[in-house]
């Protein structure tokens, strides 16, 4: 999976807050290409979250969703899955959800990351 954000500043709090999880625990990346000429350093472009049996999927998803909400400003977040799945999450649109619009949100992302997984239920169950 890969996470983008609209800066980089947003893309290393999220990347702090998913190395913090313990299930993601090593495997978290960051991506980054080499600075340009108004740049300090390197600027991180993407977070890259290894995913794979064992729950990662279900850990990465629920962070994610948990930092979004947590956010006072307007954050917006890239996620790229497998077989080319994308889905962009916004804040402004995520802290106002009720519980069955957090867990539709979550499975939404779920099916994003890996559309076969079969480790939580189908949604209204």
């Amino acid at each position: 999976m890969i996470i983008t954000a609209d800066n980089s500043e947003d893309l290393r709090d999220l990347g702090s807050y998913l190395v913090d999880t313990d299930e993601l625990r090593g495997c978290v990346r960051e991506r980054s290409r080499p600075p340009g000429p108004e740049d300090m350093g390197p600027v991180l472009e993407a977070l890259e979250i290894l995913v794979g049996p064992g729950g990662v999927t279900a850990a990465t998803a629920t962070a994610v969703i948990a930092w979004v909400r947590s956010r006072r400003s307007s954050v917006r977040i890239t996620v790229r899955g497998a077989e080319n799945r994308v889905l962009e999450v916004e804040a402004n649109k995520v802290s106002g959800l009720d519980a069955a619009g957090l867990e539709q949100l979550t499975e939404t992302l779920l099916r994003t990351v890996d559309p076969r997984e079969r480790d939580w239920p189908p949604t209204g169950e």
